[in-house]
C-alpha cells in the first residue's frame, strides 16, 4: 500500500498515522507478556497463579475487561517500586519487543517515519511500559491506559478510562483539539475494537498476521460500540 507523502513539516499540516500496539505493531499480546515476565523475574508467584483465573473470568465475560486489567496490576504491581519497574520494562523493551515486533505493522510504521509524517501510538496497554516501546519504535506522542502511583510505588489501580474502543477516538480527538480527524489521516489496528478509531481517520488499515487492507466503509453500527 503506498502512502501520500507531505513534505509540509508543520505540525498541523502533517499527515498524521495512529497506530495500535497489540496486533499490530507486535504479534502478541504484550500486557500479558509484561506481567508475565515480571512475574517471573521478580517471583511474584501469587500473582502468576491467579493470572490465568482473571484472564478466564475476563474471556467468559464474568468479568469486564477494566476490572480485570485493574485486578491484574494490582496482583503484580501493588507496592513495587517505580524503579523496580522501570527496570524490568527497560529489560523488556531490549529483549522482549525486538522478537515480537510485527513485520507489516512495522513496515507501516517505517514508511510513515520516513515520509516524515506525525505519528501518534494508541493503545490500551498502560503505561508502564508503552512510553518506552514508543520510544525504542521512535514514536515520540503516546496515548494509552495509565496506572495510579502513590509517591514512588505503584498502587496498581487505573486512572481514567481503559483506552479502548471509542475512548482511542475519545481521547485522540481531545488530544488534537478536534472532534474530527485531520486531513490525509491513517490509522492501524487489528480487532473490531480498533474499528471506531479505523472510521474516525480517512484511512483506517486493518492489520492482520500476514497482511494489511483499507477497511471497507461503512462498516456495521455493531463495531462501533466495545466495552471498557
Amino acid at each position: 500500500m503506498s502512502l501520500v507523502t507531505d513534505n509540509n513539516t508543520n505540525r498541523h499540516h502533517q499527515s498524521l498515522a495512529i497506530f495500535d500496539l497489540d496486533g499490530t505493531l507486535t504479534i502478541r499480546d504484550s500486557f500479558v507478556a509484561y506481567l508475565w515476565t515480571f512475574g517471573r523475574r521478580q517471583k511474584r508467584y501469587l500473582a502468576l497463579t491467579e493470572m490465568p483465573v482473571r484472564i478466564a473470568a475476563y474471556l467468559a465475560r464474568l468479568q469486564r475487561d477494566y476490572e480485570v486489567k485493574e485486578r491484574l496490576l494490582t496482583s503484580f504491581f501493588r507496592g513495587v517500586p517505580q524503579a523496580i519497574i522501570q527496570q524490568h520494562t527497560v529489560w523488556f523493551c531490549q529483549n522482549w519487543l525486538p522478537r515480537n515486533l510485527h513485520p507489516i505493522g512495522l513496515r507501516h510504521l517505517q514508511e510513515h517515519q520516513q515520509s516524515n509524517h506525525r505519528i501518534l501510538l494508541v493503545s490500551a496497554s498502560p503505561d508502564l511500559y508503552v512510553r518506552e516501546v514508543a520510544e525504542t519504535l521512535g514514536i515520540k506522542e503516546v496515548l494509552c491506559t495509565e496506572v495510579e502511583f502513590d509517591r514512588e510505588s505503584c498502587t496498581g489501580r487505573l486512572q481514567g478510562k481503559n483506552c479502548k474502543g471509542v475512548e482511542k477516538v475519545t481521547r485522540v480527538a481531545r488530544y488534537l483539539e478536534s472532534e474530527s480527524a485531520p486531513p490525509s489521516s491513517f490509522a492501524y489496528g487489528d480487532s473490531s475494537h480498533d474499528y471506531p478509531l479505523l472510521r474516525w481517520v480517512d484511512r483506517g488499515i486493518l492489520v492482520s498476521r500476514n497482511s494489511s487492507q483499507l477497511l471497507a466503509s461503512p462498516l456495521p453500527d455493531k463495531h462501533l460500540t466495545s466495552k471498557t
